[in-house]
C-alpha cells in the first residue's frame, strides 16, 4: 500500500509503507532510476533498489529525488543543467546519492 506519491511530467514514483521506492511510466532520462536508458516505458510499479529506507520522494520533469531515512540524498534522470548535484552536467539512469550532502 502507497505511503507517499510524487508524480512528474511523465512518470510517477511511490513510496510503500516500509521504504520501498516504486516507479512506472516513462523513464527516456532514467528518471525511473532502474539503471537503463530510454525508451523505457513501464505501465505498472517496479521497484528501485536501493540499499537504505526510503521517506520522502520529489519528481521533477525528468528527474527524481529520493530522501532516506538516514537523511542521505538521492537522485536520478535528466541532469543536463546539474539538477541531479552529482557535480556532472549528465543524465543519470541509476538512483544515485549525492555524496557532497552527507
Amino acid at each position: 500500500m502507497p505511503a507517499v506519491v510524487a508524480c512528474g511530467s511523465s512518470h510517477t514514483a511511490s513510496i510503500s509503507r516500509r521504504g520501498e521506492l516504486f516507479m512506472w511510466g516513462l523513464g527516456s532520462s532514467g528518471e525511473l532510476g532502474l539503471g537503463q536508458w530510454s525508451p523505457l516505458e513501464l505501465a505498472v510499479p517496479r521497484q528501485c533498489l536501493v540499499s537504505t529506507r526510503i521517506v520522502s520522494i520529489a519528481a521533477g520533469a525528468n528527474h527524481t529525488l529520493a530522501i532516506a531515512e538516514t537523511g542521505a540524498l538521492w537522485s536520478c534522470g535528466r541532469g543536463r543543467d546539474g539538477q541531479l548535484g552529482l557535480g556532472t552536467n549528465m543524465d543519470h539512469p541509476r538512483l544515485t546519492r549525492i555524496p557532497t550532502l552527507e
